[in-house]
């Protein structure tokens, strides 16, 4: 994962397990600059870039020169040299096998070192983007092979000139590294009142009204509430399928099956998407489609306990039984967790929570407590994660464990509120 400023911060770049964890934790962090942009009237433009076949199609040498030219040398950059040449590969259509042929672009997908062979070959892509612009509010951010830019800017035309200038420079780049940009897929979104066209290659892209970025959706207001519409439908999908199954499938078989099937889809972007209410004084914001969220859980737990509606039994009994969590005790424990790991890890997106001159109000002076990134839109995702940290007293816990203990009990005490 990347996210950088234009000329001053390096990059971070990920690749572990947890990789989606920061990527989701990038785009609330690029969501936060948005609105932030947004309420001091600029105009926000984001390209969303896609590569066809971007792990097949970078040429060997410039990959080992690009880690030359990082530090590995001798018998290291040999080892890699070694572990790229010698492959061919061949094709076998109706029973006929065509004649074998070298390999000397791509990297082996499925590998351990594949990916970070493809992260080596881009880490310079996000200097080249922005460097020699006219405007100091151009950003990348980039997940394996998706590269997202956006810019800010006072007006539509000098938007349309940055976007344009960006879209240039990344189509000379993935030409020089061997990358092929597919116009078709390509996405953009901006606030602006108008429509936005740019060229790339020899094709038209035109802004949208949502775009699509990791898995989630925004709109032009920046808010995720295309895809928690979406994920409301697919959680009522899932619910159901899970009903039907349960009149089949012993207990043991549906609770893990629920827990993946269903509550795996709800919290794989939770952190990043869903505006869980946390206090009694919390303005409701899309309640509706979060409360419909919430109902297809406590659905699924009545199915795997064959607890009926008609039975006078609370509904925390029913999803302790079912093994289940509502709605705001897993998105506020999954948040919980993903604070703690910004803060306590020093993950490098942790910096909009800390106290640098270039973000506003993110530390309170002479507390622990973190403020709003973005004071003013209580819905935001990096303003959720400020409140459960303050809520849950995460600064005090000093493992991972402790600050999901820490979110629990602080559940239990406020569970009738929320």
């Amino acid at each position: 994962m990347i996210l950088q400023a234009p000329h001053d911060d390096p990059p971070a770049s990920f690749d572990h397990p947890r990789a989606l964890d920061l990527g989701h934790l990038s785009l609330t962090v690029a969501q936060s600059d948005w609105i932030d942009a947004k309420a001091r009237n600029e105009i926000v433009g984001i390209m969303a870039f896609d590569l066809s076949a971007a792990f097949d199609t970078l040429a060997h040498s410039t990959l080992l020169a690009k880690l030359r030219a990082a530090g590995i040398t001798g018998v290291p950059l040999e080892w890699f040299r070694s572990y790229l040449s010698g492959r061919n590969q061949s094709v076998l259509w109706n029973n006929d096998l065509s004649k074998t042929l070298p390999l000397n672009k791509g990297v082996p997908q499925g590998s351990i070192l594949g990916p970070n062979l493809f992260l080596a070959m881009i880490y310079d892509m996000p200097k080249q983007l922005t460097q020699n612009t006219q405007t100091t509010s151009s950003k990348v951010m980039g997940y394996a092979d998706d590269t997202t830019v956006y810019v800010k800017s006072k007006s539509v035309e000098h938007l349309r000139e940055e976007l344009e200038r960006l879209a240039n420079k990344m189509v000379c780049y993935c030409n020089e590294n061997g990358l092929i940009i597919n116009s078709q897929k390509t996405q953009i979104l901006t606030n602006a009142r108008e429509k936005i066209e740019i060229k790339i290659n020899h094709d038209v892209v035109s802004s949208a009204p949502t775009i699509s970025l990791l898995g989630l959706e925004y709109d032009t207001n920046f808010s995720t509430a295309p895809y928690l519409r979406q994920l409301a439908r697919d959680a009522n999908t899932r619910a159901a399928l899970i009903r039907r199954l349960s009149f089949g499938m012993p207990n043991c078989l549906l609770k893990p099956l629920a827990n993946g099937l269903l509550m795996g889809k709800i919290l794989a972007a939770a952190t990043a998407a869903i505006p869980i209410r946390l206090c009694q004084n919390d303005k409701p914001y899309l309640s509706s489609i979060l409360n419909d969220i919430d109902k297809s859980i406590r659905a699924t737990a009545r199915s795997i306990t064959q607890i009926k509606l008609t039975d006078k039994i609370r509904s925390e009994v029913i999803l302790w039984k079912a093994g289940l969590r509502s709605l705001t005790e897993a998105v506020s424990a999954t948040m919980a967790s993903t604070i703690w790991k910004a803060r306590k890890e020093m993950s490098p997106l942790g910096c909009i929570f800390q106290g640098k001159s270039s973000v506003k109000n993110t530390r309170s002076s002479g507390s622990d407590n973190l403020c709003q990134p973005v004071p003013g839109h209580p819905e935001l995702a990096a303003n959720k994660l400020a409140q459960v940290w303050n809520l849950m007293n995460l600064s005090n816990a000093k493992t991972l464990a402790s600050a999901k203990v820490s979110a629990r009990e602080w559940y239990k005490q406020n569970a009738k509120y929320l």
